[in-house]
């Protein structure tokens, strides 16, 4: 034990006598942690834009503790869709200690910025698309098992009815069955981005997998009605996005791009459709990301992603921004408690793991 003077008292003859107190070394650690944490909060109400605090705790439901651990890790936050049976929502936040343009950079380089222990594998479509950009999709095995026995109404790979009757034609029993299977999901897949490109929303598809038909564009019209976990919302971008139709909007930049992830039960292809915007300098969220998921060959019947980027504080000498992500899914069946349970954990565990490790390879980088 440490003995530390605090003052001087005098007893009662008049003498002076000094007063201690003992600290062990767990109440000096304690003491420690005090200290760091409040630093940690003074940081944070320095940096942080006043109306973006209050978003987070009003809007979102973080706590102020949730708050102050943004600046040093991902905080994730399920958001409650207790009318939208079909729907799962989940926020994060967490500060990037580099420039916005740095980060931006990194996003056009999809392969890199989407790197995570589920992608298997991922590419660009070239600008007009062609065959060639599917070229290294390896669809798995139990698709094309599923594929065999799909039908118009029936089907457990998520198709448009033309597909599905063109499967049917192909020869099974054939030594390359499967080849021709791939083969023709790559040119469906490169002529519904070529066709989405030119002619926009009008020909998202519709999904014929099963009994009922279901539209993209239903899908769409209940994500982008909702609002109201976006920070702020950009009417440029989400017009765009909304209203899809080429050229984007001045500001706006967009690329197409595949990827075959694992979400726990098949992997799933998903095409998506990227738009960045740059917005005034004048204002503290400078850029915004939306991905746009146009088909999945699993689970989904559309999902939009969207990534603010939120200047720290134009005060500091070295230049940060809090990204704030969203993701809305909307699944092609309703998500019961328990498969909400199951899905909305995994995803939390992915976006924390995913957006940390974007985060460290940053940071890694700016040490070097």
């Amino acid at each position: 034990m440490y003995p530390i003077a605090l003052g001087i008292q005098k007893d009662s003859s008049g003498k002076h006598m000094r007063s201690t107190i003992l600290l062990t070394p767990f109440m000096v650690f304690v003491t420690f942690c005090m200290l760091l944490s409040w630093n940690a909060y003074k940081a944070c109400a320095q940096t942080m834009p006043a109306d973006l605090q209050e978003f987070l705790q009003r809007k979102i439901g973080l706590s102020q503790k949730d708050i102050n651990e943004c600046n040093r890790e991902v905080v994730v936050k399920q958001i409650a869709m207790h009318d939208e049976p079909r729907e799962i929502a989940v926020f994060a936040i967490v500060r990037m200690d580099v420039p916005q343009d740095v980060f931006i950079s990194r996003f056009r380089q999809i392969d890199r910025f989407m790197k995570n222990d589920k992608l298997h594998q991922i590419g660009i479509f070239s600008d007009p698309p062609k065959t060639e950009d599917l070229s290294t999709l390896q669809l798995p095995e139990s698709d094309f098992e599923e594929m065999a026995r799909c039908r118009i109404g029936k089907c457990k790979v998520k198709f448009p009815a033309e597909t599905l009757q063109r499967l049917q034609e192909i020869d099974w029993s054939a030594k390359h069955a499967a080849d021709s299977a791939q083969e023709l999901f790559r040119k469906m897949s490169v002529n519904y981005v070529r066709t989405y490109a030119e002619k926009g929303n009008a020909t998202l598809m519709v999904y014929a997998d099963k009994e009922k038909p279901m539209t993209l564009t239903e899908g769409f019209e209940s994500l982008f009605s909702q609002g109201t976990y976006l920070y702020r919302s950009h009417p440029v971008l989400m017009n765009y996005l909304k209203e899809f139709s080429r050229p984007p909007p001045k500001g706006v930049e967009d690329f197409f791009f595949w990827s075959l992830e694992d979400f726990g039960q098949r992997p799933t292809f998903t095409i998506n459709q990227a738009a960045i915007y740059e917005k005034g300098q004048d204002e503290s969220s400078t850029h915004m990301i939306a991905v746009k998921q146009i088909y999945a060959s699993h689970y989904f019947q559309a999902r939009l992603q969207i990534m603010d980027l939120v200047t720290a504080s134009p005060e500091s000498t070295e230049p940060s921004f809090y990204l704030l992500y969203l993701d809305r899914l909307r699944f092609d069946m309703d998500v019961n408690t328990v498969k909400r349970v199951l899905i909305s954990k995994g995803l939390r565990s992915h976006v924390t793991s995913w957006l940390g490790l974007l985060r460290n390879t940053f940071h890694d980088q700016k040490a070097n």
